[in-house]
């Protein structure tokens, strides 16, 4: 026979990874205590705090969203115009929507580096860009790499020294297109 178990948030914290996010660890909990319904009470209050059960509050995000998306195309299909190298790193599922969403392929993007052995080799979904392994990112160095393992800045940065003192330059896009 089986037996029905109710899961719940026990709390809710930020996710410190990906910006924006929560994160709710799942357990079998009795949902009927105080302290249970005061977090999750807080979450609620936040999130009304930062007016997210406001239609303005998404409108603004739309907006920054297209104001990104315009920015990076932008900056990508002027560097590759002005004849400089521009590959990927890193790629993410967040790349892939992110690729899609602007609309860039392997004219904007010559291929992503990704250190994962079953990515090589492939094209990312719907843009169709090549994935290289690292050793094609530093053979020679790109001009500029656009930083889809953005939540992941300081571990890259850090890993990427060479490609710094070579003169290359990383391609941010979350919260803002700039160049680190």
């Amino acid at each position: 026979m089986r037996q029905m178990v109710l899961i719940g948030f026990l709390h809710a914290e930020h996710g410190s990874i990906y910006a924006g996010s929560w994160r709710h660890p799942e357990a079998a909990t009795d949902f009927t205590t105080p302290a249970y319904f005061q977090r999750i009470a807080r979450v609620l209050e936040e999130e009304e705090r930062q007016g997210l059960h406001l239609a303005a509050t998404y409108d603004e995000f739309r907006r920054r969203c297209e104001r990104n998306r315009d920015e990076l195309v932008t900056l990508i299909r002027d560097l590759r115009r002005s004849g400089r190298r521009v590959v990927g790193y890193a790629a993410t599922s967040k790349s892939t929507t992110v690729l899609n969403y602007c609309g860039l392929g392997p004219a904007d993007i010559e291929f992503i580096s990704d250190t994962t052995p079953l990515k090589q080799g492939k094209f990312t979904p719907g843009s169709h860009i090549p994935v290289r392994a690292p050793e094609a990112f530093a053979n020679p160095y790109p001009d500029f790499a656009v930083l889809f393992g953005w939540n992941h800045e300081v571990e890259i940065l850090g890993k990427e020294k060479a490609f710094a003192a070579a003169g290359g330059r990383c391609i941010k896009f979350v919260p803002q297109v700039e160049l680190a």
